[in-house]
């Protein structure tokens, strides 16, 4: 698994390797062990973003959401794709409902694990593409949006 992690205005690629006997992770093109960080740990969040301060120094921490970052980047934001390839789980909202960017709209489950599909923008939900239950491929369109009324 692959996770973005932005410290300080500098983004870096974190990979887990492996999870036993330890858990190892590259992190850009360096190899480390996870563990206990030494000394004195303080957290404060807000959102997505957290402060980390540890030994007098403090560090802005973003992590990327893999799966807003693949909306984002899946282009036609008219639609929600699925990010790999799955089932429907749950469905949370209808067609014709309001919905906001980042509002939940569906549940879906790929080799037993669940990812929540987000509105990429704000609109109304025009189709739902798919059931619980359903089957579809990566990038497969599940929803469509449509403008609110007063966007045109």
């Amino acid at each position: 698994m692959t996770f973005r992690l932005d410290v300080d205005g500098t983004t870096h690629t974190i990979d887990i390797v492996a999870r036993r006997p330890e858990t190892l992770l590259r992190v850009d093109d360096t190899r480390a062990v996870a563990g206990t960080v030494p000394g004195n740990v303080q957290v404060a969040r807000d959102g997505d973003l957290a402060w980390v301060r540890h030994n007098g120094r403090t560090f802005r921490v973003r992590v990327e959401d893999p799966v807003a970052a693949a909306q984002d980047s899946a282009g036609g934001s008219d639609e929600l794709r699925a990010p790999m390839p799955g089932s429907v789980i749950e469905v949370l909202k209808s067609a014709g409902d309001s919905v906001s960017r980042g509002e939940k709209i569906m549940v879906i489950e790929s080799m037993k694990l669940q990812t929540t599909l987000a509105a990429p923008r704000d609109g109304v939900l025009a189709e739902v593409l798919f059931a619980v239950g359903e089957t579809f491929n990566k990038d497969a369109a599940v929803a469509r949006l449509e403008p609110l009324a007063e966007e045109g």
